[in-house]
This record gives structure tokens, C-alpha cells and sequence, in this order.
């Protein structure tokens, strides 16, 4: 049976993007190489989703598609892939290759050019072992693993023998747990298998590899499948070693849709005191301004229940710290009759309060305090947020009786 099917999802030949990567093609073959889109957007378009980038294989060597563009970038001309530049638009363009061994678990301790259909059996799962020929007609899909038919039935299946992909690359364990929570899919039984044994060596690969893949899978339009498949198969106690898979969590996730990475990462620490979520952050080597935002917004979601009890200055200041917004969207997705009464009561203050309400206009400076007669010391913080705390509280106050609340504070014992 031939490998090329001519009932692909037709190509919106209107995108910018996409005329940009045909015409990359029809470089490449003008110049007698073969030339094919590969891989996830070849998936996208079957499955009739729009693809965001273009990524382009063929038989011409690195230096061969540098000669034959005016613009490049050689990101891996070592492995065969160089970055094509074309008007605002830029595409990977990869050699055919096979590949050696993996003694990394990442990357090939070799490869060799290769014939196109040699290139597809390297590659993962054969979902995205797909090639797409756009200058055959209206385009037709060229399958030589059967990806077409495992889309068709919904289907992640490695390709060739499983325990052989994930030796290869060991992330290949999480991408095919979030592939199959993205598009619904099943998980043939021997891939399965093959995950569930190597669950454990997960580790071997780079945490900023496995931070971005469970960033990926928050920001899925469902959050809770990927990560009930990360606690079946065992690659949760390895990824989140601090994280209790409790019910209360996956009630959570499965509430969730889209999260930002941020959102991601304070709902998988929701349930952990905020410390240990900073902790969490630091392992996974997020930057430490998103460190400081999930711990912060964590200790707001712990605060939440007794959020009714607090004074109207109190409330002003919670609300208006940067990580409120993040800390409700989580609440939001459920913690609890005390907790969902204080998030009531926060949302309905988040709608109402004017940014002026929880920042109000700075009446007095320490520059003012000097001037005055003051001499600077930790006093002047608590007398400067004496007159805030006045203004938040709704009193109406001059410059003048604002100068005169602070230095009251100032020379009260």
C-alpha cells in the first residue's frame, strides 16, 4: 500500500505562515532536494487544527540549505537542523537523518543522513511520524507508520518498540502522557506498559525539560487527565515528589482549564504550605520572581477562609497584592465551604474596589518627614502606613493633616 493518502485536512493557503513554509519547500525541491513539513503541525492540520509553525524536513544537508537561503540561523547543524528565516516568519528545517545512541538520554551520540523514511522511524509516537507534501496537489500526507489510522482511532503508540523510543529519550515518557491528555486519546497497551516501568527514570532528564512539559500541560484546555496519567503510571512521585496526589487536588484540576504557567504551578501547590511551594519553584528551577509570586499567592489561598474577619484595611492590602488575581482564579476552582465563602466576599471586593481605592494617592514622603524635622529609622515606615492605612480606610485627608497624622506616629513613644 502506498504511504501517501490525498484526503488531508485542506491548508488555509491564505496564512501568511503558511505560504512563507510552502515556498521554503518549493526552494528546497527547485533546487533537486525532497522536501516535506513534518511532525506535530502535519498532526494538527489532519486532526483539522490550525498549526502555528512549520517544521520542514529534507534531504539537503545543513550546509546545503544554508547556500540556499539568504538568512539563517545553524541551531543544531550538528544533528542536521538549521533555522530558516523568511519575512517575519522562521521554520526548523532538519536533514533526514538516523540516529546512535542516546548515553544522555537526550540527545543522539550521533547521526546520519538518511532516507525520509528512515527520519520517520527515529521520531516518537506515530502520531507525529507524519510527512505532508504541500506542492502534490491540493497536499497529501505521507504515512509509514501508520500515524494516520492511530489518529483516526485515537491512538498514542511509539513508534517501533516502545522501550526503545523511551531508552532513546526519556521525556518521550511525559510527552506521550500529555498527548494523550490533550487530544483525548488512549495509550496503546505496550507504550503504557513501557512508561509504567520506566517511570523512575523520568530523573534522567533535565528538570527544566520536565518543568516545561508540565507547563504544557496546565495550559491544555483539560488540566486534570494528564496528570491522573502522571499518578497512574508512577511519573508523578518522581517529577513531584513533594506534591500529595490527593482527590481534593484532582477535584481542582478538574475544574481547570488553560492556566497561565504561573496559575499551573500555584494550583499543583495549593495544598502545600507556602514555603514548600517556594520550595517546589526552586527545584524546578523556575525564576525567582515566579518563585516569590506562588508562594505569595498560596499564602493568600490559605488566608481566604478567614477573609470575612478581616478589617476593611486588611482586605485592601491582601487584594491589591500581585498574586491575588492568580491566588482567586485557583480558589475559584474549589477548596472548601469556609474558603469558597471567603472567595465570595474577595471576588465581589476585587470587582468593586477602584484601583485608586487600593492605591491611593502618596500624600506624604520620608523626604517630608526630614524636612520636618524627623531623623529616618523604621519609624517612618509604620508613620507612613499610618496615613495609608487612613486612606484605605476611606477618611478623607489634606497633605497637611496627612504630615500631622505621620508625625503624631513619629513622636508617640
Amino acid at each position: 500500500m502506498s504511504p501517501i493518502e490525498r484526503d488531508a485536512q485542506p491548508a488555509d493557503s491564505e496564512r501568511p505562515i503558511w505560504r512563507s513554509a510552502v515556498a521554503v519547500v518549493q526552494t528546497l525541491r527547485i533546487a533537486g532536494h525532497e522536501a516535506v513539513f513534518a511532525g506535530g503541525c502535519v498532526r494538527d492540520q489532519v486532526l483539522g487544527d490550525t498549526p502555528y509553525d512549520y517544521d520542514i524536513a529534507t534531504s539537503a544537508t545543513p550546509d546545503e540549505v544554508i547556500a540556499l537561503f539568504e538568512r539563517t540561523v545553524p541551531v543544531g547543524a550538528a544533528f542536521g537542523v538549521v533555522r530558516v528565516l523568511r519575512g517575519e516568519h522562521e521554520f526548523e528545517v532538519a536533514t533526514f537523518r538516523t540516529e546512535g545512541g542516546y548515553s544522555d538520554g537526550r540527545r543522539p551520540d550521533s547521526v546520519q543522513w538518511a532516507s525520509a523514511r528512515d527520519d520517520v522511524l527515529r521520531r516518537d509516537f506515530t502520531i507525529n511520524g507524519l510527512l505532508f507534501d504541500p506542492l502534490e496537489g491540493e497536499g497529501a500526507v505521507i504515512d509509514h507508520v501508520g500515524g494516520l489510522e492511530d489518529l483516526r482511532a485515537g491512538v498514542i503508540r511509539a513508534i517501533g518498540e516502545a522501550d526503545e523510543r523511551f531508552e532513546e529519550d526519556k521525556l518521550r515518557l511525559l510527552r506521550a502522557v500529555r498527548f494523550a491528555a490533550r487530544f483525548a486519546f488512549s495509550i496503546e497497551a505496550d507504550t503504557w506498559t513501557a512508561i509504567c516501568k520506566r517511570a523512575d527514570e523520568i530523573i534522567e532528564v533535565s528538570v527544566e525539560r520536565i518543568r516545561d512539559e508540565l507547563e504544557r500541560m496546565g495550559t491544555q484546555s483539560a488540566v486534570e487527565p494528564g496528570f491522573r496519567l502522571l499518578e497512574r503510571s508512577g511519573l508523578w512521585r518522581s517529577v513531584l515528589p513533594e506534591v500529595e496526589p490527593t482527590d481534593s487536588l484532582f477535584d481542582r484540576m478538574g475544574s481547570a482549564e488553560r492556566l497561565s504557567p504561573v496559575a499551573t504551578w500555584t494550583l499543583m501547590c495549593s495544598e502545600l504550605a507556602p514555603r514548600d511551594a517556594r520550595g517546589v519553584c526552586q527545584r524546578m528551577k523556575l525564576s525567582s520572581a515566579t518563585g516569590r509570586h506562588v508562594e505569595e499567592a498560596v499564602e493568600i489561598l490559605r488566608a481566604l477562609p478567614t477573609y470575612d474577619a478581616l478589617d476593611v484595611v486588611a482586605k485592601k492590602r491582601l487584594i491589591r497584592r500581585p498574586e491575588a488575581h492568580t491566588a482567586l482564579e485557583i480558589a475559584t476552582l474549589g477548596s472548601g465551604a469556609a474558603a469558597m465563602d471567603g472567595l465570595a466576599s474577595a471576588q465581589r471586593d476585587e470587582r468593586g474596589w477602584s484601583r485608586e481605592d487600593l492605591h491611593p494617592e502618596t500624600l506624604v514622603t520620608g523626604a517630608e518627614l526630614i524636612a520636618a524635622g524627623r531623623s529616618p529609622g523604621p519609624s517612618f515606615k509604620r508613620a507612613l502606613e499610618a496615613v495609608e492605612d487612613a486612606q484605605l480606610r476611606g477618611e478623607f485627608l489634606s497633605r497637611e493633616s496627612a504630615l500631622e497624622l505621620a508625625l503624631r506616629h513619629l513622636d508617640e513613644p
